[in-house]
């Protein structure tokens, strides 16, 4: 099975059900390979893509999608009518900064959208049920890449983006080749098997930013 397919298909329809209806201009912030933007785009909706990655931002241009290598503090583009941060908000670096950036870029009846994942709510039971090492995964995340954890990233958006809501326990190891489908990773969790570190997050702005 391709795990990025169905990722690209469960955040598409997170997306889809949140976006405005007029919408016409999206930011995807951290567009990775760039197949979120591929579907979106295909759906009939604009897309701008960002990643500071050139590998990630010349396989999403090799799309036919428009794609500059660039963080969201940088680019000149504004007003649109949704920003998403897509499974990218625990790797960037200032993340309060993203976060004011995407509200100063929004247009009024817009829309920021995050999914995301929290390295440490992953628990003993969730690592054994997973076949998960917990200390090598907590070490990966910690020691070998800085990721933000679960505590600060909603500190974060609850600061920033006030009134925006967080929804938890969403599946998010089926991502990984190794790791439960989604079914099945969704199965344990309503089991209380497991936890879900996952999560989204949906902030609605009805006034034009202040640019």
């Amino acid at each position: 099975m391709d795990t990025r397919s169905v990722a690209t298909e469960h955040t598409l329809a997170f997306i889809l059900k949140n976006l405005p209806p007029h919408t016409k201009n999206i930011l995807e912030v951290g567009c990775g390979l760039g197949h979120l933007a591929e579907a979106l785009h295909h759906k009939g909706y604009h897309v701008l893509a960002i990643d500071t990655s050139e590998e990630a931002v010349t396989a999403t241009r090799h799309k036919g999608i428009t794609a500059h290598q660039a963080k969201i503090e940088d680019i000149r583009e504004k007003d649109f009518d949704a920003i998403l941060f897509t499974r990218c908000l625990h790797h960037i670096h200032p993340m309060e900064s993203a976060l004011q950036a995407a509200r100063r870029k929004l247009s009024k009846n817009s829309v920021i959208l995050i999914e995301d994942f929290g390295f440490d709510l992953l628990d003993e039971e969730s690592a054994e049920v997973t076949g998960t090492d917990l200390a090598k995964w907590i070490k990966h995340h910690t020691e070998d890449h800085s990721v933000h954890p679960f505590e600060d990233i909603s500190e974060a958006i609850n600061i920033i983006l006030p009134g925006a809501h967080i929804e938890i326990g969403i599946p998010y190891l089926y991502r990984y080749e190794n790791d439960p489908d989604f079914a099945e990773e969704q199965k344990l969790i309503n089991e209380g098997k497991m936890v879900g570190i996952g999560f989204r997050a949906v902030y609605r702005q009805t006034v034009a930013a202040q640019h």
